[in-house]
C-alpha cells in the first residue's frame, strides 16, 4: 500500500514538472517571437505599415428621386389669385409694404419673367401660372419693407420662394424602386472610384480627390432614359463614364401622367456616396 502511494506521488510530481517546463518554453518561444516580430516591425516605415493594414470597404448609399426640393401640384397654380394661394404660411399678414413681386418659370433654362406690385396675382402672373407644365420650377421673389421698431426707419427685405411642378402620378421603375437600387448597385459593384474627400492640400498644394457623384436624367413619355448628364462630377473619368453607361442602360420605366392621364416627361436625380440621404 506504501509503495503504491509512493509511486502515485512520483507522477504527479513528474506531471508538475512536465507541465511547468511547457509553460516556460511557451513563454520563451512567445518572447523570441514577439522580439523578432518588433525588430521586423522597426525595419519599416509607418507609410509603409499604414499601406499594409487591411482596408474596409466604406459603405455606399445609391439614391434615386424626382430633381425637385419643394413639389407643387398643377390645379394649385391655375386656380392661384393670390400668392398665399399656392404657397403655403405665406406672411401675407405682416406685409404691409410691398416694393414688387417677380414670378419666374423656368424649365429646363426657359425662363420667363412677370412682375406685380402686391401679393395679388396681374393677368400675366396667372397666365403663367396657368401655363407651367411639368417639370417647370417656380421662383418667387418678393421685395418688400420691414420697420425694425417704433420711430425708425424701414428697411428693404426679400423674400425668395422655389418650387417645382410635379406630375400627377410619378414616373416609376416598372419593379419597384428596390430592384432599381439593387441593379444598380450589382452594375457598379466594386467598379466606383469615390473617397468622400473634394480638396486637400498635399505639400502646400490643393490636390482634387475623387467624390459622391450626381447624375440627372430625364424619363421621357414612353418611359425611356433620356438627356443622361453629369450634375456634380467624382472628379474621376473612369467612374463618371461608367454610372453614365448604367444609368443610359437602365430599363424602360412606367412614364408619369399629370392629371388628365396623359403621359409626360419627368426629371430625376441619381446619387451615389458615402454620405446618406441626397
Amino acid at each position: 500500500m506504501k509503495k503504491s502511494v509512493i509511486i502515485t506521488s512520483l507522477v504527479i510530481l513528474g506531471a508538475g514538472l512536465l507541465a511547468m517546463s511547457f509553460v516556460s518554453s511557451g513563454e520563451e518561444m512567445c518572447e523570441r517571437q514577439e522580439a523578432k516580430f518588433c525588430c521586423q516591425t522597426n525595419t519599416h516605415t509607418k507609410e509603409e505599415l499604414v499601406d499594409a493594414l487591411p482596408v474596409q470597404e466604406k459603405e455606399l448609399f445609391y439614391v434615386v428621386r424626382g430633381n425637385y426640393e419643394k413639389p407643387i401640384s398643377k390645379q394649385k397654380l391655375v386656380s392661384a389669385a393670390r400668392l398665399s394661394d399656392f404657397i403655403d404660411y405665406y406672411p401675407a399678414n405682416w406685409i404691409k409694404h410691398y416694393k414688387g413681386v417677380e414670378i419666374t418659370a423656368n424649365r429646363y433654362g426657359d425662363k420667363k419673367t412677370e412682375f406685380g406690385v402686391n401679393d395679388k396675382l396681374t393677368k400675366g402672373q396667372r397666365q403663367l401660372l396657368a401655363a407651367s407644365s411639368v417639370g417647370t420650377t417656380i421662383d418667387v421673389k418678393v421685395k418688400y419693407k420691414k420697420g425694425n421698431a417704433i420711430g425708425e426707419s424701414e428697411e428693404d427685405r426679400e423674400m425668395n420662394i422655389s418650387m417645382s411642378l410635379i406630375p400627377e402620378i410619378e414616373a416609376r421603375c416598372g419593379e419597384g424602386n428596390e430592384k432599381l437600387i439593387s441593379y444598380l448597385k450589382e452594375e457598379t459593384k466594386g467598379r466606383l472610384n469615390l473617397t468622400k474627400i473634394d480638396n486637400a492640400k498635399v505639400e502646400g498644394k490643393e490636390i482634387e480627390f475623387p467624390g459622391n457623384i450626381e447624375i440627372l436624367f430625364v424619363i421621357d413619355k414612353k418611359g425611356k432614359v433620356q438627356n443622361v448628364r453629369i450634375e456634380n462630377s467624382s472628379n474621376d473619368e473612369e467612374t463618371d463614364n461608367l454610372v453614365l453607361d448604367v444609368i443610359k442602360s437602365m430599363p424602360n420605366w412606367i412614364p408619369a401622367t399629370n392629371a388628365k392621364g396623359d403621359f409626360v416627361e419627368q426629371e430625376f436625380l441619381f446619387s451615389v456616396g458615402e454620405g446618406g440621404g441626397c
